[in-house]
């Protein structure tokens, strides 16, 4: 079977063409060529975990990305762009690693513009000799050029805790995907 080639279907498309559902004078659409789905990867890039102050709100410090394809990164935000193809569903994801937690309860929280709390998932950790982990997800519809996203931890144990960063993407990050 031979193989086709994606780039070869839309190759001979130039200017309009008109959409093959509709034949009503003026219904056209504009050729264009297929284009990849904005995403970002964040995570922070020291070796030294992240300290987080029992009963404190704290944006989790992301200084490094492993992928970037629309320059939504800045400052540990995930920032919608203004220009481009931005409606539909925005997949939004946090991990975090917590090292030996203490026992209390944690959270872990996407937040939205700097207040809206847009997913929250608290656990209880007993005393742990081992790290332990969060997943947040979040799934925005529509959201507006310029709405930022912020991966957020707190915890009540009347101790500081950390988090695990270890210059790596593998154990603490935040992540977007503008799926559809």
């Amino acid at each position: 079977m031979t193989r086709v080639d994606p780039a070869d279907i839309f190759s001979g498309i130039v200017g309009s063409v008109r959409e093959p559902k509709r034949m009503e004078t003026g219904s056209t659409t504009v050729a264009t060529e297929m284009q990849q789905r904005m995403r970002v990867r964040l995570f922070n890039t020291s070796v030294v975990p992240i300290v987080i102050t029992t009963g404190t709100d704290t944006v989790v410090g992301m200084t490094g990305k492993v992928f970037d394809t629309a320059g939504l990164s800045g400052n540990s935000k995930i920032t919608i762009p203004s220009g481009g193809f931005t409606t539909g569903t925005w997949i939004f994801h946090a991990h975090v690693s917590w090292i030996a937690p203490s026992a209390a309860v944690h959270s872990l929280w996407i937040r939205k513009n700097g207040a809206a709390v847009l997913t929250n998932v608290s656990r209880m950790f007993g005393n742990a000799v081992v790290d332990l982990t969060q997943d947040s997800w979040g799934f925005v519809n529509d959201p507006l050029p310029g709405d930022y996203f912020e991966a957020v931890v707190r915890h009540e144990t009347g101790a500081n805790n950390t988090i695990f960063t270890g210059n790596s993407d593998a154990e603490t990050y935040f992540e977007a995907y503008h799926g559809w």
